[in-house]
């Protein structure tokens, strides 16, 4: 079935939907239902492997328990947040999760790249939002991940339009944490120790059932 969405041609399937412009590719498998955060935002999903993943970064305001917390805008501009989500620090993000939802391991995280493959990158960066024609993702999983760069308070370049970086729920020692990184110069997803008071993006995981 067929819906118009915000100007584009939707498709339906088993209670949830994607773009055709930029959220479904040829094997993607869509999960049965979307997910909901505490402010009320709605988040696509998706099957990828034995895992189902939000298809979109979290933009929510609010903890799991309902206080308000900070997060930034990518670019530092509100405008953003609606296609790339909102990008909060490691503390933060543990504390934002829907209920049945939770930040991925590190260990959750190597599950999805043992599916993709070696060179998977592509595989999950959508095909619109990338400021580069070096590499285009295919984006066949549906992930749909989008360069919302990174925020710190140093005010390095903030690689917006370039870079998407997801925290995971591990700590790698006393001071760091894993996350994962996709460019649009590289092919892998990139496994890096970050520090935790960075603005990265979040996606969620599915709890096991």
């Amino acid at each position: 079935m067929k819906e118009r969405h915000a100007g584009k041609v939707v498709v339906v399937v088993a209670g949830s939907f994607c773009l055709l412009t930029s959220s479904c590719g040829r094997h993607v498998e869509l999960a049965d239902s979307t997910a909901t955060d505490i402010d009320g935002n709605r988040y696509r999903t998706v099957q990828i492997g034995t895992q189902v993943w939000m298809a979109e970064n979290l933009r929510v305001t609010r903890s799991s328990r309902g206080k308000s917390v900070i997060s930034y805008s990518p670019d530092g501009d509100t405008s953003n947040v609606p296609s790339y989500g909102r990008l909060y620090d490691w503390q933060t993000a543990l504390r934002i999760s829907p209920r049945g939802w939770h930040i991925p391991s590190d260990e959750e995280w190597r599950v999805l790249e043992e599916h993709l493959g070696a060179v998977g990158a592509g595989k999950l960066r959508d095909t619109i939002l990338w400021r580069t024609s070096r590499r285009s993702g295919t984006n066949e999983t549906g992930f749909s991940a989008r360069p919302a760069g990174y925020w710190n308070e140093s005010g390095f370049d903030n690689r917006f339009g370039f870079t998407a970086v997801f925290w995971s729920s591990t700590q790698s020692d006393s001071h760091f944490v894993w996350s994962r990184t996709l460019s649009a110069d590289h092919d892998t997803v990139r496994r890096a120790r970050q520090h935790p008071q960075y603005g990265f993006s979040v996606r969620c995981v599915k709890d096991a059932e």
